[in-house]
This record gives structure tokens, C-alpha cells and sequence, in this order.
């Protein structure tokens, strides 16, 4: 993972790019730089011209922490899965073998279909999920 965040930087910075705010003779404001996902790598946008984010889902699972998004937990494997505050390996590997059983997590109520989690940590759990179904 870090080899990925210290190539993007390595790209940007040998690209010229830069991802401070940039300025034109023309406008007043700056206009900030992005770091987005174009599906097939990172890419830089100005915020105006940047892509809708709801298509955020289209992502490899392992990069969401990347981007500061919640883990996709319909796609997500038990190692990433383990990456979530209060998910040890036993409750990882409960949460794929639910979802291998034909289980789609569509909120967090669903997570109370996974053995040894009960309405306290489903309600912790769901803000640092994503429930979009599995492509």
C-alpha cells in the first residue's frame, strides 16, 4: 500500500504536477487540484472539471482508505476487512462467509445477519462501510 501512495507522489512530482492550489493571470481565486480515480489509475483534475464522486464506487476496494472513503463491504476481502476498527480475523472471515452464503449487505442492519455482531457494533461498524451491491 504505502508503494502505491509513494509512486502516485513519485508520478505527480516527475510529471511537473503539483498538488497545491494552482493560480491563472485570469481568475481571481486559486483553483485547487484533486487526486481522483479515473478507473484505471490516479489522475489529477481541477475541482471544477472533476468527475461526479457517486461513481466513487467503481474502485478497487483496497484503495478506499486511500481516499478517505468507507471500506466497500460487499467486495471487500477478510484482510481489508480487518483494516476496520472493532474487526479482528474471526469476524472478518464470518462477514465473506456470510456474504459468500448469498448475503448482500444493503445497510447496516444487515450486518446483524453476521455471527457475533449484535445492534451495538453494527451501528459502529455501518459509518465506515459502504453498501453498494457487488459488481
Amino acid at each position: 500500500m504505502m508503494l502505491l501512495v509513494f509512486a502516485a507522489l513519485l508520478h505527480i512530482t516527475l510529471s511537473g504536477r503539483t498538488m497545491l492550489p494552482e493560480h491563472r493571470a485570469n481568475e481571481t481565486a486559486p483553483v485547487a487540484q484533486q487526486l481522483q480515480w479515473d478507473g484505471g489509475g490516479l489522475a489529477l483534475c481541477s475541482s471544477g472539471a472533476c468527475p461526479d464522486p457517486t461513481g466513487f464506487e467503481q474502485i478497487r476496494p483496497d484503495l478506499a482508505p486511500f481516499f478517505f472513503h468507507p471500506i466497500p463491504i460487499n467486495r471487500a476481502d477478510a484482510r481489508l476487512l480487518e483494516t476496520v476498527d472493532g474487526i479482528g480475523p474471526h469476524l472478518a472471515s464470518e462477514i465473506v462467509r456470510v456474504r459468500q452464503d448469498g448475503v448482500v449487505f444493503h445497510s447496516g442492519e444487515d450486518l446483524l445477519q453476521v455471527p457475533g455482531i449484535g445492534t451495538k457494533r453494527a451501528r459502529q461498524l455501518e459509518p465506515q462501510f459502504s453498501f453498494a451491491a457487488p459488481r
